[in-house]
Protein backbone atom coordinates (compact mmCIF):
# COMPACT_ATOMS: atom_id res chain seq x y z
CA UNK A 1 0.00 0.00 0.00
CA UNK A 2 2.84 2.34 0.86
CA UNK A 3 4.50 1.82 -2.54
CA UNK A 4 1.18 2.52 -4.25
CA UNK A 5 0.86 5.88 -2.48
CA UNK A 6 4.48 6.77 -3.33
CA UNK A 7 3.86 5.76 -6.97
CA UNK A 8 0.73 7.92 -7.20
CA UNK A 9 2.55 10.87 -5.60
CA UNK A 10 5.47 10.54 -8.04
CA UNK A 11 3.04 10.26 -10.96
CA UNK A 12 1.21 13.44 -9.88
CA UNK A 13 4.49 15.33 -9.44
CA UNK A 14 5.71 14.13 -12.84
CA UNK A 15 2.38 15.09 -14.46
CA UNK A 16 2.50 18.56 -12.94
CA UNK A 17 6.09 19.18 -14.04
CA UNK A 18 5.49 17.79 -17.54
CA UNK A 19 2.41 19.98 -17.97
CA UNK A 20 4.25 23.05 -16.70
CA UNK A 21 7.17 22.40 -19.05
CA UNK A 22 4.85 21.83 -22.03
CA UNK A 23 2.82 24.98 -21.35
CA UNK A 24 5.92 27.15 -20.90
CA UNK A 25 7.41 25.81 -24.14
CA UNK A 26 4.09 26.27 -25.94
CA UNK A 27 3.89 29.90 -24.78
CA UNK A 28 7.35 30.56 -26.18
CA UNK A 29 6.35 29.00 -29.49
CA UNK A 30 3.09 30.98 -29.67
CA UNK A 31 4.85 34.25 -28.89
CA UNK A 32 7.13 33.52 -31.80
CA UNK A 33 10.73 34.45 -32.24
CA UNK A 34 11.83 38.02 -31.91
CA UNK A 35 12.68 39.18 -35.40
CA UNK A 36 14.26 42.31 -36.71
CA UNK A 37 14.05 43.56 -40.23
CA UNK A 38 16.99 45.10 -41.99
CA UNK A 39 16.19 47.38 -44.87
CA UNK A 40 18.82 47.11 -47.58
CA UNK A 41 19.70 49.88 -49.96
CA UNK A 42 18.61 49.43 -53.58
CA UNK A 43 22.04 47.95 -54.36
CA UNK A 44 24.42 46.33 -51.91
CA UNK A 45 27.47 44.12 -52.12
CA UNK A 46 27.72 40.77 -50.34
CA UNK A 47 30.90 39.34 -48.75
CA UNK A 48 32.30 38.25 -52.14
CA UNK A 49 31.86 41.68 -53.69
CA UNK A 50 28.95 40.62 -55.90
CA UNK A 51 26.42 43.41 -56.37
CA UNK A 52 22.96 42.53 -55.08
CA UNK A 53 19.79 44.32 -56.13
CA UNK A 54 17.12 44.66 -53.43
CA UNK A 55 13.60 43.50 -54.27
CA UNK A 56 11.32 46.42 -53.42
CA UNK A 57 8.30 44.16 -52.83
CA UNK A 58 10.20 42.18 -50.19
CA UNK A 59 11.27 45.33 -48.40
CA UNK A 60 7.68 46.59 -48.18
CA UNK A 61 6.76 47.81 -44.72
CA UNK A 62 4.51 45.67 -42.58
CA UNK A 63 0.99 47.10 -42.48
CA UNK A 64 -0.80 47.33 -39.18
CA UNK A 65 -4.56 47.33 -38.80
CA UNK A 66 -5.82 50.75 -37.68
CA UNK A 67 -7.33 50.83 -34.20
CA UNK A 68 -11.09 51.11 -34.02
CA UNK A 69 -12.74 54.51 -34.07
CA UNK A 70 -15.54 55.44 -31.68
CA UNK A 71 -17.91 58.28 -32.58
CA UNK A 72 -20.13 59.69 -29.81
CA UNK A 73 -23.64 61.07 -30.34
CA UNK A 74 -26.01 63.39 -28.51
CA UNK A 75 -29.20 61.97 -27.01
CA UNK A 76 -31.74 60.81 -29.63
CA UNK A 77 -29.53 62.02 -32.51
CA UNK A 78 -27.81 60.47 -35.52
CA UNK A 79 -25.71 63.60 -36.16
CA UNK A 80 -22.15 63.74 -34.91
CA UNK A 81 -19.21 66.09 -34.88
CA UNK A 82 -16.03 64.66 -36.33
CA UNK A 83 -12.88 64.62 -34.23
CA UNK A 84 -9.15 64.21 -34.73
CA UNK A 85 -9.12 60.50 -33.86
CA UNK A 86 -11.77 59.76 -36.51
CA UNK A 87 -9.83 61.70 -39.13
CA UNK A 88 -6.64 59.82 -38.23
CA UNK A 89 -8.51 56.51 -38.43
CA UNK A 90 -9.88 57.41 -41.88
CA UNK A 91 -6.44 58.29 -43.24
CA UNK A 92 -4.98 55.03 -41.87
CA UNK A 93 -7.94 53.10 -43.31
CA UNK A 94 -7.40 54.53 -46.79
CA UNK A 95 -3.83 53.24 -46.82
CA UNK A 96 -4.76 49.87 -45.33
CA UNK A 97 -7.72 49.28 -47.68
CA UNK A 98 -5.58 50.09 -50.72
CA UNK A 99 -3.13 47.37 -49.72
CA UNK A 100 -5.77 44.85 -48.57
CA UNK A 101 -8.61 44.73 -51.13
CA UNK A 102 -10.44 41.91 -49.33
CA UNK A 103 -10.83 43.91 -46.13
CA UNK A 104 -14.20 45.25 -44.95
CA UNK A 105 -15.06 48.15 -42.63
CA UNK A 106 -17.79 47.38 -40.08
CA UNK A 107 -19.74 50.33 -38.69
CA UNK A 108 -21.89 49.40 -35.68
CA UNK A 109 -24.37 51.81 -34.11
CA UNK A 110 -25.32 51.70 -30.42
CA UNK A 111 -27.78 53.49 -28.16
CA UNK A 112 -28.37 53.92 -24.44
CA UNK A 113 -31.34 52.17 -22.86
CA UNK A 114 -33.71 55.14 -22.78
CA UNK A 115 -36.68 54.41 -25.03
CA UNK A 116 -38.15 51.23 -26.53
CA UNK A 117 -35.69 48.56 -27.70
CA UNK A 118 -36.94 48.60 -31.31
CA UNK A 119 -36.55 52.40 -31.47
CA UNK A 120 -33.00 52.13 -30.08
CA UNK A 121 -32.19 49.45 -32.67
CA UNK A 122 -33.36 51.81 -35.42
CA UNK A 123 -31.47 54.73 -33.85
CA UNK A 124 -28.30 52.61 -33.81
CA UNK A 125 -28.86 51.81 -37.51
CA UNK A 126 -29.28 55.50 -38.36
CA UNK A 127 -26.13 56.35 -36.43
CA UNK A 128 -24.16 53.66 -38.27
CA UNK A 129 -25.48 54.88 -41.63
CA UNK A 130 -24.58 58.46 -40.73
CA UNK A 131 -20.98 57.52 -39.96
CA UNK A 132 -20.80 55.22 -43.02
CA UNK A 133 -21.92 58.11 -45.21
CA UNK A 134 -19.19 60.29 -43.74
CA UNK A 135 -16.60 57.56 -44.37
CA UNK A 136 -17.73 57.31 -48.02
CA UNK A 137 -17.61 61.10 -48.41
CA UNK A 138 -14.07 61.00 -46.97
CA UNK A 139 -12.89 58.64 -49.70
CA UNK A 140 -13.35 55.15 -48.30
CA UNK A 141 -14.88 52.71 -50.81
CA UNK A 142 -18.62 52.40 -50.10
CA UNK A 143 -18.83 48.82 -51.35
CA UNK A 144 -16.54 47.71 -48.51
CA UNK A 145 -18.43 49.43 -45.68
CA UNK A 146 -21.01 47.36 -43.76
CA UNK A 147 -23.44 48.89 -41.26
CA UNK A 148 -25.00 47.14 -38.27
CA UNK A 149 -27.00 48.12 -35.23
CA UNK A 150 -26.78 46.68 -31.74
CA UNK A 151 -29.26 49.16 -30.28
CA UNK A 152 -29.04 49.06 -26.51
CA UNK A 153 -27.80 45.44 -26.33
CA UNK A 154 -24.05 46.04 -25.91
CA UNK A 155 -23.42 48.88 -23.45
CA UNK A 156 -19.82 49.81 -22.61
CA UNK A 157 -20.82 51.76 -19.51
CA UNK A 158 -23.48 51.76 -16.80
CA UNK A 159 -26.82 52.92 -18.22
CA UNK A 160 -28.01 54.07 -14.79
CA UNK A 161 -25.80 57.17 -14.88
CA UNK A 162 -25.91 60.12 -17.29
CA UNK A 163 -22.19 59.70 -18.05
CA UNK A 164 -22.64 55.99 -18.76
CA UNK A 165 -25.61 56.59 -21.07
CA UNK A 166 -23.58 59.24 -22.90
CA UNK A 167 -20.74 56.75 -23.48
CA UNK A 168 -23.23 54.15 -24.76
CA UNK A 169 -24.55 56.50 -27.46
CA UNK A 170 -21.85 55.67 -29.97
CA UNK A 171 -20.86 54.13 -33.26
CA UNK A 172 -17.80 51.87 -33.51
CA UNK A 173 -15.83 51.58 -36.75
CA UNK A 174 -13.69 48.44 -36.99
CA UNK A 175 -11.56 46.90 -39.74
CA UNK A 176 -12.30 43.22 -40.41
CA UNK A 177 -9.85 41.01 -42.25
Amino acid sequence: MRSLIIGIALFLIWSFLATWYYVSRLNKILEGPVTTEQVLPEEAADETGTTLKADSSAAEAVLSIPEKAVVQFAFNSAQFITNESLEKFISECKIYLEKKPETLVNVTGHACWIGPADYNMDLGRRRAESVAGYLKDSGLPGDRIRTHSKGETEPVADNTTAEGRSRNRRTEVIINN
